[in-house]
């Protein structure tokens, strides 16, 4: 297990760690039959990709990198495949990058509601609540409109896939929610970010005019380095 203090350490570790697991899957190892990738996923939800522990000096985020890599290789790629996606091998890696992303965000994003909450008095997370929401979170950062300029981009996002896989990842992606609270994300303002901010407003007892603002205050604290966040790969 690997120790770090920025999601970008983050990200590198965890595709470092999956590049081992992906060179096992190519010889057979570890891989999950076709029945496995249709409906265990939806029915069990057993590879939790990621969790987040609140803080007790620090908060921990632990990002599991050969749950990725298998999510990566049978649910996205064997969606875009099956698709037909035009797909270069720069196209791959982007889409490898951007399935890691997708996780540190949505960690990320129970990290910032805990900090938020550790300065007001009685505060608890609600998770059918926080997980729609972590999951709007890493959509708008990561999946929304990513071919443009945009203030909510990801700086974790170094390169970007060609403009016909990236809906099709994004399709993906959404049907990777199955079980509740996190199917509901749509409710939270999946189409449109102000109806995500006014949903984080409301949950997180910020003015509906500074939450965003707070929010990425605070998302720029942890793209440093933070005393307040480890974040934690297994292989």
């Amino acid at each position: 297990m690997t120790e770090l203090r920025t999601p970008a350490e983050a990200v590198e570790a965890v595709l470092t760690a999956a590049f081992v697991v992906d060179k096992d899957l190519d010889k057979g190892v570890g891989s999950w039959t076709h029945e496995e990738v249709d409906h265990g996923w939806a029915v069990d939800g057993e590879e939790v990709l990621g969790t987040y522990r609140p803080m007790e000096s620090p908060g921990v985020a632990t990002l599991y990198a050969g749950r990725i890599a298998r999510f990566f290789r049978f649910h996205v790629m064997a969606g875009l495949t099956a698709a037909s996606a035009p797909m270069t091998h720069e196209d791959v890696e982007a889409l490898r990058r951007w399935t890691v992303v997708v996780v540190v965000e949505h960690e990320l994003f129970h990290h910032l509601c805990d900090r938020v909450r550790h300065h007001t008095s009685g505060r608890t997370c609600v998770p059918e609540v926080e997980e729609p929401l972590a999951c709007g979170w890493s959509w708008h950062r990561t999946l929304s409109h990513p071919l443009t300029s945009d203030v909510w981009r990801s700086p974790l996002m170094t390169t970007w896939p060609n403009a016909a896989a990236a809906p099709l990842f994004a399709q993906r992606r959404l049907q990777s929610y199955p079980s509740a609270p996190y199917r509901d994300w749509h409710l939270e303002g999946r189409d449109r970010r102000s109806g995500w901010v006014r949903h984080a407003s409301g949950y997180l007892e910020v003015e509906p005019t500074t939450v965003r603002q707070r929010l990425f205050d605070l998302t720029d604290e942890a793209l440093a380095g933070t005393p307040h966040l480890i974040w934690r790969v297994i292989p």
